[in-house]
């Protein structure tokens, strides 16, 4: 057993906009480990453009956004 100690989590927020500031709904936000990128979470934007990645263990990360 290995017991690596209490987990900071986090909340990762955000607003996906073009170069003009318009708002784009669709869009898949991911995040991947910085280290072997392996997919964490992934949220797509509301109508307004947002999304939500709820409880992300504090650490290295990179996020990832795709229109489709």
């Amino acid at each position: 057993m290995i017991n690596y100690g209490p987990l900071k989590l986090a909340t990762l927020r955000g607003t996906v906009a073009d170069p003009q500031q318009v708002l784009i709904p669709q869009v898949c936000a991911g995040v991947f480990t910085e280290k072997d990128y392996k997919l964490v979470a992934f949220a797509e934007s509301d109508e307004e453009g947002r999304f939500t990645l709820p409880q992300i263990a504090s650490g290295d990360y990179r996020l990832v956004a795709a229109f489709r």
